[in-house]
């Protein structure tokens, strides 16, 4: 625990220009904290008509609000019934115990939610 300690005041003296990584949070990473896990919905866009239906609430929603929120409100979910070309997925990443550093590339699982049948061609 002191060498801890002593570690965090070496590093917190330093000046700002000695220091060109930035943060100290950027430089350590906390002991026994495990790997952690990231996730969050997304969109895969411009499917070749092998997304999920539109007409289903699921996919309506988000879909609505990301043409909102660009600037083409859609009055009703029910005009967005015929589409195709857009899924609904799951995005994972697992941040590995030892952390990440800027550049690292980490492996990240894409997942349907609905019924799409392919994802290949779309983009997230």
């Amino acid at each position: 625990m002191t060498r801890r300690i002593t570690l965090l005041c070496a590093l917190l003296a330093l000046s700002a220009a000695q220091l060109h990584a930035g943060m100290v949070k950027q430089l350590t990473a906390i002991e026994g904290q495990g790997e952690s896990i990231v996730q969050g919905l997304g969109l895969v866009m411009g499917l070749p008509g092998t997304g999920d239906s539109g007409s289903d609430l699921y996919l309506a929603r988000p879909l609505a609000e990301v043409l909102r929120n660009n600037g083409n409100p859609v009055p009703s979910y029910d005009e967005l019934a015929s589409t195709q070309s857009v899924a609904l997925v799951m995005v994972t990443c697992v941040i590995p115990a030892s952390g990440a550093r800027a550049n690292e590339k980490l492996d990240v699982t894409i997942s349907a939610v609905g019924n799409a049948a392919s994802l290949t061609g779309g983009e997230l």
